[in-house]
């Protein structure tokens, strides 16, 4: 297996050989310059370079494109009104009160209840382009993942939909490349689980296609926290976070699905750029839009679990005196995040629903 990881600038590469990898190293100029380009949607020209690429490709691993936090459109069930994913009238204008309902995690320890409220919701799609309708008339998209998948689909690749019947041809047909769309406000453990569920899934469908054999692997990009998902299922495969007393067991079972993983930008040792995105906003002409209380964010599993490692989130007070990031009672002195006192409005709100809060 190789592991490529791409961090604005630095490169690792850990093992592999090169015949098989030449259409995926062919790649990281256009999937490198999708994260900087959020204006418009581009794709490679077609030219030599090009033509080497989805000659190459014929031969490639199926791929799977793993979006970061906030890469999943969410989906309200009961009206398939947006939550997440598009903003405007045709959808949920953020921080609303319902908005708010619908994408904060239950605060009580009860599965079932979490399951309850977490079915609510639904994962539609990779965000491609994020749409905003300030007005009935007027709509503008901001680029999120449409370039990567549009660069891999000019390179030779074909994005499978659903359940999307595979060409019975390979060598005359483009690879197939699928998107895992999951829900990113739970923990990446979970998420994890439900990319071996998904894995299988596809696996199933290609197993009937004559071109693709039994145990096919796959090939990975992802980005940003989409690398923390794809790494917890590297190392531990469907297993989930398990307790204390019994942690899952490092068996590296999920990389016998995978051969070759791009990372673009992952935040191995952690990053708060998400939460403090979503939390003071996006600017958008005069208004900082596109932004939630704390108490909606610090539901969710998956922010804990960006928050920088130890080692490199030293700090002091103003006396000089180190700190712990990660203590609670630090967290509630401060007034941050879930425990705000400025945040008890939404927790009524978002808690209305928990008997126990």
């Amino acid at each position: 297996m190789i592991i490529l990881e791409l961090n604005f600038g630095f490169k690792r590469v850990l093992s592999g050989s090169l015949r098989k990898k030449t259409a995926l190293f062919i790649l990281i100029a256009s999937i490198a310059s999708s994260c900087a380009r959020d204006n418009f949607i581009y794709a490679p020209n077609r030219g030599p370079f090009m033509d080497v690429v989805m000659d190459r490709s014929k031969d490639a691993n199926p791929i799977i494109v793993i979006p970061g936090i906030a890469g999943t459109k969410l989906v309200d069930v009961s009206n398939e009104k947006t939550a997440w994913g598009s903003f405007g009238f045709d959808s949920y204008w953020p921080a609303t009160e319902k908005d708010n309902k619908l994408l904060a995690l239950p605060l009580i320890d009860n599965p079932a209840s979490v399951e309850e409220r977490a079915n609510k919701v639904k994962t539609t799609s990779v965000i491609k382009t994020l749409s905003i309708n300030l007005l009935p008339f007027y709509t503008f998209e901001v680029a999120i993942y449409g370039t990567i998948v549009k660069s891999l689909q000019m390179a030779g690749y074909e994005l499978i939909q659903n359940n999307d019947l595979i060409s019975q041809d390979k060598s005359n047909e483009s690879t197939p490349m699928f998107e895992f769309a999951y829900d990113w406000r739970k923990s990446n453990a979970d998420s994890a689980i439900q990319l071996s569920e998904f894995i299988k899934a596809k696996s199933k469908i290609l197993e009937i296609n004559k071109p693709y054999i039994k145990d096919q692997q796959f090939d990975i990009i992802c980005h940003s926290m989409g690398c923390l998902v794809a790494r917890y299922y590297l190392r531990y495969g469907g297993q989930g976070l398990g307790t204390s007393e019994t942690p899952p067991e490092l068996d590296w079972s999920g990389g016998e699905n995978i051969e070759n993983i791009i990372m673009v930008a992952p935040p191995n040792k952690g990053s708060i750029d998400a939460f403090s995105d979503l939390l003071n906003g996006r600017q958008v002409g005069p208004i900082n839009w596109i932004k939630y209380p704390s108490a909606v964010l610090g539901t969710w599993p998956s922010m804990y679990e960006l928050l920088p490692r130890e080692d490199i989130s030293q700090a002091v007070d103003r006396k000089g005196e180190a700190i712990d990031l990660m203590d609670p009672q630090l967290w509630q002195s401060m007034s941050w995040g879930i425990l705000n006192q400025n945040q008890k409005d939404i927790l009524a709100q978002i808690g209305s629903e928990d008997s126990t809060i």
